[in-house]
């Protein structure tokens, strides 16, 4: 049958290639319900660097722990203290049951002004623990569930039990500390089936399944991260998603339609087998095109510049007028440059509780039928100086 639509379509026969553009459509719009099997492999991957992670967290806790004072009953009567806190150091790697574990040096004093006691009392802190990973909404947060472990170093005032005491407000203060931000991406345009999270020994994984039909797909290798962060597409599931926005332009001046059938990134450049449909008015017809663009990074976006344009095969009435003139190049990469932005982290800088943070793409390259997409993480609160990168 398919064969037949495809000798008809060659002669521009009316209704021949409405009819098989819808079936192309139907076909491509057909989604997955469920997973295949139970250690599917993901058509997506998000990796992020615990030392970014880390970096993201400390200011929340410090910024936490600073607000809580210490009450103790002493003399008759209770009595406020007010210690200070500053994280030393907070180290994080993948435990068992995907779960973070982190490592805490707290330094600071505790201040207590009263007629029949004053002092201020320098002290040490080391804490470990485990953070709990969750999805809210498009945001990965990791929050600290338990405390394995606290050790503290502090001259003890018999009268308040002053070490038994800090170490309990010290374990307060932790589980106050609300769920933390650490990433935000939308699996929206994905159309993601389910996921989950890996803990790795120095980066944690978030995989995703899109519902977008499943090709033959290499398998995603598990090689060092040198990143913050890098994300991974199958170019089946770019394809796909460049294609729906395609089909969602609809029919276009002249009765044309745009069908982006497949692409891939081969290394830095992009490669688009692009079909122009002219499925209203006189004379039916289709055109076939490879556009081939360099992928380049302008304002921590990916941008494709100076496309080569190679007109591949057409069909018969499809003579008379160049389509990709009459639509213009422009039109056509721009629409795919949305959706390649769109399967990125957040682009914008974002705000979170006071600390500005900005996501900046260093590389994109196509290698073994994925696309990655890798760069780091600026904040207001990092301290730790990152290289400027080189355009």
């Amino acid at each position: 049958m398919t064969n037949i639509l495809f000798l008809t379509s060659l002669f521009g026969c009316q209704g021949s290639l409405q009819e098989l553009y819808d079936r192309e459509k139907r076909s491509a719009s057909q989604l997955l319900q469920r997973i295949p099997k139970e250690d599917w492999n993901p058509d997506v991957r998000l990796r992020m660097s615990y030392e970014f992670m880390s970096e993201m967290a400390k200011p929340i806790i410090d910024q936490k722990i600073n607000t809580k004072d210490l009450v103790v009953s002493a003399f008759g009567q209770k009595i406020t203290l007010n210690p200070n806190a500053k994280i030393k150091s907070l180290r994080l790697r993948g435990g068992k049951d995907n779960e973070i574990l982190f490592s805490i040096d707290i330094t600071g004093d505790v201040a207590l002004q009263h007629a029949v006691l004053s002092f201020n009392q320098p002290y040490k802190s080391h804490l470990a623990g485990k953070f709990t990973i969750q999805k809210n909404q498009n945001m990965v947060q990791i929050t600290p569930n338990d405390i394995t472990k606290i050790n503290i170093e502090i001259m003890n005032i018999p009268a308040i039990s002053l070490r038994g005491q800090m170490m309990k407000w010290i374990k307060e203060a932790m589980k106050e500390i609300p769920p933390i931000d650490v990433m935000d991406l939308d699996l929206e345009p994905y159309n993601a089936l389910d996921y989950r999270f890996n803990t790795r020994r120095r980066h944690l994984d978030l995989d995703v399944i899109s519902k977008f039909p499943q090709q033959n797909k290499s398998v995603l290798q598990n090689m060092p991260l040198k990143n913050d962060w890098e994300l991974s597409v199958s170019n089946n599931v770019l394809s796909s998603m460049i294609k729906n926005e395609t089909y969602s332009k609809g029919v276009l001046s002249n009765g044309i339609v745009l069908d982006a059938r497949t692409t891939t990134i081969e290394e830095s450049q992009l490669v688009l087998n692009l079909r122009i449909w002219k499925l209203r008015g006189w004379g039916q017809w289709w055109r076939d095109y490879e556009i081939k663009s360099p992928l380049q990074i302008e304002k921590e976006k990916i941008s494709l510049k100076e496309p080569e344009v190679a007109l591949q095969q057409k069909s018969s009435w499809a003579n008379v007028v160049d389509p990709i003139a009459a639509i213009g190049e422009g039109f056509i990469l721009e629409s795919i440059e949305k959706q390649l932005n769109q399967s990125l982290p957040t682009q914008h800088n974002t705000n979170v509780r006071g600390n500005k943070i900005a996501f900046i793409i260093d590389t994109i390259e196509g290698k073994d039928d994925w696309v990655h997409i890798a760069g780091k993480v600026e904040s207001q609160k990092m301290k730790r100086k990152r290289p400027t990168r080189k355009r």
